[in-house]
């Protein structure tokens, strides 16, 4: 009776000891698998794993400026309050660059954002931007001026609008002046009189 009581509990004592084994290892393969996980989601920094203090160094993937990435300029005039935004293909030689290297070549410009595929730059101007029109009546025709930082007018394009047929009220609108902003706003005004 004694010997079947000693094998017992060798036996749950190997069990036991068997057991912890088996869960050190599960938990090494587990903490294995999640580094690998979350190494591909974060760059240049430590993980600490289960509150334990092993530190896994992860490797930074250097971000680079792809060819076929987007430039966005945006200009942001102070004394308008209005921002202007430029839509281009990166130029050639910005290709392959670092955020580091973009700041340098863009250094009076702010990056708001940086990928591979976008990179977003922005800059304050002092004065007002170049989109402010009137449109007013010239030798019989719509013309368009555009105002300076002193709002002085300067003739840009007489159209081929005659004010001849126009009605009274936009006649008297066009003497006064009508005011735009914006490029868009500058195209719709000029096919309301077309």
């Amino acid at each position: 009776m004694k010997k079947i009581l000693f094998i017992g509990f060798i036996a749950i004592i190997l069990g036991v000891l068997m057991g912890f084994v088996i869960y050190k290892f599960s938990i090494k393969d587990s903490n294995k698998f999640n580094v690998e996980k979350l190494s591909t989601n974060i760059t240049n920094e430590a993980i600490v794993l289960n509150g334990k203090n092993e530190i896994i160094e992860v490797t930074k993937k250097e971000v680079k400026v792809s060819p076929k990435a987007t430039l966005i300029t945006k200009k942001f005039y102070k004394s308008c309050s209005h921002t202007i935004e430029d839509y281009t293909e990166v130029p050639y030689d910005i290709v392959n660059k670092t955020e580091v290297e973009i700041k340098n070549i863009f250094s009076d410009y702010i990056i708001e954002s940086f990928s591979e595929k976008e990179i977003i730059i922005k800059k304050e101007i002092d004065g007002i931007c170049n989109e402010h029109y009137v449109l007013r009546e010239l030798d019989g025709s719509v013309a368009i001026y555009i105002l300076d930082e002193f709002n002085n007018e300067n003739l840009v394009q007489i159209t081929e609008i005659s004010t001849k047929y126009l009605p009274d009220v936009d006649l008297y609108d066009l003497k006064k002046g009508i005011f735009v902003k914006g490029r868009a706003a500058l195209n719709r005004a000029i096919e309301d009189f077309e």
